[in-house]
């Protein structure tokens, strides 16, 4: 089955190193194909490939996974799940409202099915957890964990698995905690799943970085980021757009660490953005973008104007990009000061285009003179004026009668509320 769907959504499924695509083809047996390189923009398409029966499974959770949905069951033991549900403060309408999710559950299968967004499902696991450690403290322990750890606790799984069944004992990991049941022997488990989110956090650090950092730390064809893994001897690796992720020994990951932040120096060293106001755009880009390119032909760094004002510059060397900032901000200066020649962002890019936004702006900006009127006294100089000729027709009068109470009273031309609305420069005004 081929479903149509955007770039953007296709990324749901490949996201978390494609954990979510192997969730659904674990559950359902089929296998999922998307495209390799995926376009910035535009349509897509995904193949789902199994026999009919795996392929009906398939689709409604592929279709969940394209809405950016997670689905997760959560299975209990014994009679937590009865317990949960009748004996706990677990609220299950309001925490679905608010984790914004979809929860089933089914008492027979004893497993709890939760369906929305990645954070909120791990909110009503965090949560289930919290309530089952309230509901038996004996046998029951929640041990907070970070998102590194996390990751390595992940990778130690057969690991986990083993204890437990040796142990007759249960680990389950949910977002920032992590459950431990035990019948007998708490503190024992307890202990020796402290050691194993200890050694995981040693052996896993997660590095923020913007995503548009992500290019320069990956390099050309993967030099960048390749070269540091061999350096230090970890895996380095970028999770979700967001994190580089560095997984080895601890040395090793400490190492791969520091090369990874002066990667990230590095790039802030040559790179800056900024925000401008997006009415002087036009002027700071020029004719043609004409100012533009004379500063990227002056210092050699690439400048990158958007229209809603952010300004992003690029180059070899923090110096030259230095010296391109200044010169952006002077032409940012030159505006301000000369608002005759403020070119609007829309016409930026056409020679001769030229308009007053920015002065528009400070006349609009310009404050008033306002003084006390006695709004009676306006009233009766009105009706004491013989503005209403006798016998006049209805139009004539009405169309007259606003031009002499313009006049009078020394109403601008500028409406307020509407054409039958004026307002003076003193403050009142006067509705037809």
């Amino acid at each position: 089955k081929e479903l149509s769907c955007t770039a953007k959504q296709a990324q749901f499924l490949a996201s978390d190193r494609g954990e979510v695509r192997a969730a659904i083809e674990r559950a359902t047996g089929v296998f999922i194909r998307v495209p390799r390189e995926l376009p910035a923009i535009g349509p897509t398409q995904i193949t789902v490939r199994g026999n009919a029966r795996q392929v009906g499974e398939a689709l409604p959770l592929v279709s969940e996974a394209l809405q950016g949905l997670v689905r997760e069951v959560l299975k209990f033991d014994g009679e937590e799940l009865a317990r949960l549900l009748h004996e706990s403060d677990l609220q299950v309408q309001r925490l679905a409202l608010e984790a914004r999710c979809r929860i089933r559950s089914d008492e027979a299968a004893k497993e709890m099915c939760v369906v929305g967004p990645k954070e909120g499902v791990a909110l009503v696991r965090e949560r289930v957890f919290e309530q089952l450690a309230a509901l038996a403290p004996e046998h029951y322990r929640v041990v907070p964990v970070e998102a590194a750890a996390r990751l390595g606790l992940e990778d130690m799984a057969k690991r986990i698995q083993a204890y437990c069944g040796k142990h007759a004992c249960s680990v389950r990991v949910a977002g920032d905690v992590v459950l431990v049941h035990a019948s007998e022997a708490l503190e024992e488990v307890l202990g020796a799943v402290k050691t194993w989110v200890e050694e995981a956090a040693a052996q896993n650090c997660l590095v923020a970085v913007e995503k548009e950092a992500i290019p320069f730390v990956i390099g050309a064809k993967g030099a960048r980021i390749n070269g540091i893994s061999k350096e230090s001897g970890a895996e380095v690796h970028i999770l979700d757009d967001t994190f580089v992720h560095i997984a080895g020994k601890p040395e090793a990951v400490q190492k791969a660490k520091a090369l990874v932040e002066a990667a990230l120096e590095e790039y802030a060293a040559c790179h800056a953005s900024f925000v401008i106001d997006e009415a002087l755009v036009g002027a700071v880009k020029g004719a043609r973008n004409a100012r533009v390119m004379a500063i990227q032909r002056e210092f050699m760094v690439r400048v990158s104007i958007d229209r809603d004002g952010r300004v992003s510059i690029s180059g070899n060397d923090g110096k030259s990009v230095q010296q391109a900032r200044e010169a952006v901000e002077r032409a940012v200066e030159e505006a301000k000061q000369n608002p005759e020649t403020v070119v609007s962002a829309g016409n930026a890019g056409s020679a001769g285009n030229t308009g007053s936004v920015w002065g528009a702006r400070v006349a609009r900006e310009r404050p008033r003179r306002e003084e006390e009127v006695d709004a009676r006294s306006v009233w009766e100089k009105l009706k004491s004026a013989p503005l209403l000729p006798p016998g006049s027709a209805k139009k004539p009068v009405q169309l007259e009668m606003k031009k002499d109470v313009n006049r009078l009273l020394g109403l601008n031309e500028a409406t307020v509320g509407g054409s039958d609305c004026y307002k003076s420069e003193s403050g009142y005004s006067v509705a037809f």
